[in-house]
């Protein structure tokens, strides 16, 4: 029996022992001293001071790509875009088509015809006129096809500078 107290007791005085540590580490994490605190919360202060400063950044960066890219829209992409669009066939075709007609002299012509006595004064001024009305019709029918061609390409521009504001947004 003397070998089970002296057992018992051993554990009991370990029990009370490790009981008395936790209370003693227990007391020590709720009271800290207040500089501990002080440090926690310029800590956290810096962290989400760097954060903004992170996000400021990451935004001021994608801000810059974008300007960088509109300019390369505007300076380079865009010139080169008109250029080769004017260069086409179809739209030469249809420049050409709009000038018929544009390059005859009202007065040579009227001249023309009244000295191959085929026409009259009066019947030669009414070509000229005639002609006047054409080249305003010209001038109607370039003037339209201009607006054509410049609503096609801001269409075309601007679907070119959405793609890319979408591949900067997605790479953000």
């Amino acid at each position: 029996m003397h070998g089970r107290n002296r057992t018992t007791r051993c554990w009991r005085s370990s029990a009370a022992a490790t009981a008395g540590t936790l209370v003693l580490a227990m007391a020590g994490c709720v009271s800290a001293p207040p500089q501990t605190v002080e440090l926690a919360d310029l800590t956290l202060e810096y962290i989400n001071s760097i954060e903004k400063s992170h996000r400021d950044l990451v935004r001021a960066y994608f801000g810059n790509l974008e300007a960088r890219v509109n300019d390369f829209i505007d300076n380079r992409w865009v010139p080169d875009f008109l250029n080769r669009a004017v260069q086409n066939e179809q739209v030469q075709r249809r420049l050409e088509e709009t000038r018929l007609g544009l390059d005859v002299d009202a007065e040579a012509l009227e001249q023309v015809l009244v000295q191959s006595r085929k026409f009259t004064e009066a019947e030669a001024q009414i070509v000229v006129n005639a002609l006047d009305v054409a080249k305003i019709d010209y001038r109607v029918r370039f003037s339209n096809v201009m607006f054509e061609f410049s609503q096609a390409a801001m269409l075309e521009i601007n679907r070119v500078r959405e793609e890319w504001r979408a591949r900067l947004r997605a790479s953000e």
